[in-house]
């Protein structure tokens, strides 16, 4: 066990004693596994040096042993930290590939819990994160498709690129959502060839397909659906992240380039009903420009399907 920084090729888990850790950690082993990644499994104790060592260790050695059972046991180390759990992920996720934790906020233990925990690191991690949390088991009309939240800046272009490379990975469907509150007046289903068509096409449907045609060339396998969400853009994602496989969103959504952490990716790691991935702006997600006139505003009404296609 020790206590260090790790290369930018690891997955990083945060464990704790809660069910939704457990959740947390077969996430992140799967998702190393499938990107031939090593993991690194961590647990942070709190006040004083040796409180709870033998806590710890057993903790660590139980986690060390489920990772094990999907990934050669050279590519999975554990880790013992001390300090704000918040604090002491972010900095040992700095150059990591990815940081998962678990769990959804416990408004009775003031951020103890591992989704108060996640919601304070992602203010500050550098690295992409994820929030793992069961399945809500409420309907959603993407269920068991990856999820990318599209709205033309750089963070959610990097978000998008994850998203695909997760999809390819694990053989899932994806669902590029956009929120907008254009009309989409005239438009019927053909059911001979299960198609969408307009009198005019809307301009969000243009703006998915440009956003989204540099990713399907890099991911052909990946099967493709292009939605068109109205309402307000986290009551929308809200409702759309239920039952899905993974939720990738920017980390800013177009904010100010100051701002720490965006309201909507706030609020999706809060409320999501599926694992959310909160992605920083990559080179990748800088060097896409496209340039659609797309009018990203969205309204207050209650959130649903207003177009989709593939």
């Amino acid at each position: 066990m020790y206590d260090s920084t790790v290369d930018n090729g690891t997955v990083v888990v945060g464990v704790d004693e809660s069910p939704d850790s457990r959740t947390a950690l077969c996430w992140a082993a799967q998702a190393a596994a499938a990107d031939d990644r090593n993991l690194l499994i961590c647990h942070v104790e709190q006040g004083f040096p040796g409180g709870d060592g033998e806590d710890a260790a057993r903790l660590l050695t139980a986690a060390l042993r489920s990772a094990r059972r999907t990934l050669n046991a050279d590519r999975v180390q554990v880790c013992l930290s001390r300090g704000d759990p918040a604090l002491a992920l972010a900095r040992l996720a700095e150059r990591a590939r990815l940081l998962v934790l678990g769990g959804a906020p416990d408004p009775s233990r003031r951020g103890a819990s591992q989704g108060g925990v996640a919601l304070r690191t992602a203010i500050t991690v550098r690295c992409p994160l994820v929030r793992v949390r069961a399945d809500s088991g409420l309907p959603g009309p993407l269920r068991g498709q990856v999820v990318a939240a599209v709205d033309g800046s750089a963070a959610a272009r990097s978000a998008l690129e994850f998203a695909f490379a997760y999809a390819d990975a694990h053989d899932l469907p994806l669902a590029a959502a956009h929120v907008t509150a254009e009309s989409t007046d005239a438009y019927w289903f053909d059911e001979r060839l299960l198609a969408t068509h307009f009198a005019t096409e809307p301009a969000a449907l243009g703006f998915l397909e440009q956003e989204t045609e540099p990713w399907r060339r890099r991911f052909p396998r990946v099967a493709v659906k292009l939605v068109v969400l109205g309402g307000s853009r986290l009551g929308a994602l809200t409702m759309a992240s239920q039952g899905a496989r993974l939720l990738a969103i920017g980390r800013l959504e177009r904010g100010p380039s100051r701002a720490p952490l965006g309201p909507i990716a706030y609020g999706l790691l809060r409320d999501a009903g599926c694992p959310v991935a909160v992605l920083p702006p990559t080179e990748a997600g800088r060097a896409v420009s496209v340039d659609t006139g797309v009018a990203r505003g969205a309204s207050d009404q209650p959130a649903a399907i207003v177009a989709a296609g593939s």
